[in-house]
């Protein structure tokens, strides 16, 4: 059985969005496929980040949506939502 190739992943963050662009160009330009992934209140970030490089030619494959689980800073143990979302150029 064939294993399938890790993905380059961009995480997204407090960077704006005009630097994930950026970097995913870059990446798409060396790779097939890559993966962003944002958790929590970065969500709505990955979304429009895909968005414009949709609409910029590429495709997007795969949506994965999850929830993780993560200790707080009072380290308490709390859910946060994760999406990730493969770019295909």
């Amino acid at each position: 059985m064939e294993t399938a190739k890790e993905l380059k992943t961009l995480y997204v963050g407090q960077q704006p969005v005009k630097h994930y662009l950026i970097l995913a160009n870059t990446f798409l330009k060396a790779e097939e496929q890559i993966k962003v992934v944002g958790r929590g209140k970065w969500i709505a970030k990955v979304v429009t980040i895909t968005e414009i490089l949709k609409r910029n030619g590429a495709k997007l494959s795969e949506f994965k949506t999850e929830s993780v689980k993560m200790k707080n800073r009072e380290g308490q143990d709390q859910f946060v939502s994760v999406i990730s979302v493969t770019v295909t150029r």
